[in-house]
């Protein structure tokens, strides 16, 4: 079997020249080794069903390279036109791309209906966008969704290690990163599946995201503000809006973090201010930004440019939620440093970041009647 770690468009050109559109190709979600073909080719389907034994197709699920908008892009759209209320594309726009599969409402009137009804169940379709870079410029390319579903025969433990899954003659050709077919003991990583009951959300199976963390995000998503150490502006930050969301009723949660952050508490200039606003304050210790802290929020924002370069270094596939809290609010102003300043500087400080939170909160209040 021929393998790929790069691609481009001569290759893909290339391979369905070669191969016609009824490939069935080995590929890497960024979890664990699929088996996948076009999502719309059903005679590729059938035979993916023929090598695992099976007689639906269930537990296919739809991976898409980039976040989906069924909003003013749905035209110009080329994956799938499904139906999604604001705080489920929040959900989506939270863990995507990962491990979290969503199962979306698909209406039988829909332009994409006939061309994926044999994957849709009792209304819904499953989609992801997957970890893998490879695998999500490789959809880009091809420009329609593929399915991907575990490399096994039915009802038996899914195949993870490279030289075994290999020597089966399933696949038409792979696309994996070489990296990672060099990991003899890859650990797998099923994906979490959710879906809707109304606006409550349902647990289809659980996988490496637990379910009451998606819960948690999907009813109150959390908003993350960024700064230096962590203990002057971004705590501000924080509580600030705490006590403001809480008060217009918004059902957001707030925490902050620090790109060089190292245990310390709340300045006292910060935590004065705060308590000139009657803002209680919980004990806060600065904490440094971690993935784990990241994959928990749903927007990010940050005090200065230089931190939102630093976040976009550490976390690229997280770019889409990663803002300075100025550009946000369609503004671009540095909230500067006040740290060994005196109290005249850290109010300055502190009421710019009251102003933008306030036009955050509007454009928050506004997202959720989208």
């Amino acid at each position: 079997m021929k393998m790929y770690n790069e691609i481009d468009n001569d290759r893909v050109a290339s391979l369905i020249k070669e191969r016609g559109e009824d490939f069935v190709f080995l590929h890497h979600t960024g979890n664990m080794y699929g088996i996948g073909c076009l999502a719309d080719n059903r005679q590729a389907l059938e035979k993916i069903n023929r090598l695992k034994r099976r007689t639906d197709n269930k537990s296919f699920i739809l991976l898409v390279p980039d976040l989906l908008d069924n909003n003013q892009n749905l035209q110009d759209d080329p994956y799938i036109d499904i139906q999604m209320l604001p705080r489920q594309k929040m959900l989506m726009e939270q863990y995507w791309p990962g491990n979290l599969t969503i199962c979306f409402n698909i209406d039988s009137n829909s332009r994409d209906y006939s061309k994926y009804s044999h994957l849709v169940q009792n209304d819904t379709i499953a989609v992801r966008c997957p970890d893998d870079s490879l695998l999500r410029k490789f959809i880009r390319l091809l420009g329609r969704p593929i399915i991907s579903t575990s490399i096994n025969i039915a009802d038996e433990t899914p195949l993870q290690n490279p030289d075994i899954i290999m020597a089966l003659d399933w696949f038409d050709f792979g696309i994996v990163n070489k990296n990672i077919l060099k990991d003899k003991n890859h650990e797998p990583k099923c994906s979490s599946i959710v879906g809707f009951d109304n606006d409550k959300l349902k647990c289809y199976r659980k996988g490496s995201i637990p379910f009451v963390d998606i819960k948690k995000s999907y009813e109150k998503p959390l908003i993350l503000f960024i700064c230096t150490g962590n203990i002057c502006r971004s705590p501000m930050a924080e509580y600030y809006a705490r006590d403001l969301f809480n008060k217009k009723e918004l059902p957001f949660r707030t925490a902050s973090a620090g790109v060089f952050a190292s245990g310390y508490s709340i300045s006292t200039n910060s935590k004065r201010l705060l308590k000139n606003d009657n803002i209680e304050l919980p004990s806060h210790q600065s904490q440094q930004i971690t993935k784990d802290i990241m994959d928990n929020s749903w927007l990010t924002l940050a005090m200065e440019p230089l931190h939102k370069t630093i976040l976009l270094n550490m976390f690229p596939m997280m770019k889409h939620k990663i803002y300075t809290l100025a550009e946000y609010c369609d503004a671009y102003e540095d909230i500067s440093d006040p740290f060994t300043r005196d109290l005249t500087m850290y109010r300055n400080i502190y009421d710019l970041i009251k102003k933008y939170i306030d036009i955050l909160a509007q454009k928050l209040k506004h997202k959720l009647q989208d």
